[in-house]
């Protein structure tokens, strides 16, 4: 019998909630921020291959000195610098021990300054360079921005429900609930370019990083 009872009640509690629930007025908006921002930290993929100066081979050993050698007259720390990928040009075994066999490998190195890419190649032999290019541009405050976003996206949705319901004369209550709809993708267009000039360092440009954040948010109607 007091099972029973207690079922009883718990079915009267649920309806009781569900006529709450259907009785509640309520406002869906969804609110969006972009913030426009200047990447401070970029990496750029460098590959590089073993090559035939005449009769002697330049092994990546040698070409990983003259790396170090860049590295330290640009004043950048090794650790800007690392091994990303390692494999072979014209691979056959029995090659792999001749002077046919040639390895490549790839770096990413970790710039605060896109324009110093210039002087940093400039240290190197240009016949061990496979190719040069941007992997990845952002900044070292992100993560803030990215927060800062939300919160503007959060706002504007608030703003937009509180002027819908202006016009049908009635006010904003407290909010029910909030859903983060944005996405952390944030990938800026670098562009970079050379001048007949010796130094083409001005001629780099890259466009800003756009940050997007959009926000589902449900306000209750007073």
């Amino acid at each position: 019998m007091k099972n029973i009872m207690l079922l009883m009640l718990a079915l009267t509690a649920t309806t009781l909630s569900s006529a709450q629930d259907a009785s509640l007025r309520k406002i869906e908006v969804n609110g969006s921020a972009t913030m426009e921002i200047e990447p401070d930290l970029f990496e750029f993929r460098m590959v590089f291959r073993e090559y035939m100066d005449r009769n002697k081979k330049v092994t990546m050993n040698d070409i990983e000195k003259d790396l170090l050698k860049a590295l330290k007259k640009e004043n950048l720390p090794d650790s800007a610098l690392r091994v990303e990928n390692i494999s072979g040009f014209n691979w056959d075994y029995k090659k792999k021990t001749t002077g046919d066999f040639m390895a490549e490998k790839s770096f990413l190195l970790s710039l605060k300054d896109i324009k110093l890419i210039n002087n940093f190649l400039e240290e190197l032999d240009e016949r061990a360079v496979v190719r040069v290019n941007i992997a990845s541009a952002t900044s070292t405050r992100i993560a803030e921005y990215r927060a800062q976003t939300r919160i503007a996206a959060l706002k504007n949705a608030k703003a937009k429900a509180a002027s819908l319901l202006s016009a049908l004369d009635e006010d904003l209550g407290q909010v029910l609930e909030i859903q983060d709809l944005s996405y952390d993708e944030d990938r800026p267009m670098v562009k970079m370019a050379m001048s007949d000039s010796e130094t083409y360092q001005s001629n780099i440009e890259y466009k800003t990083i756009s940050i997007k954040s959009n926000i589902r948010a449900v306000f209750e109607i007073k």
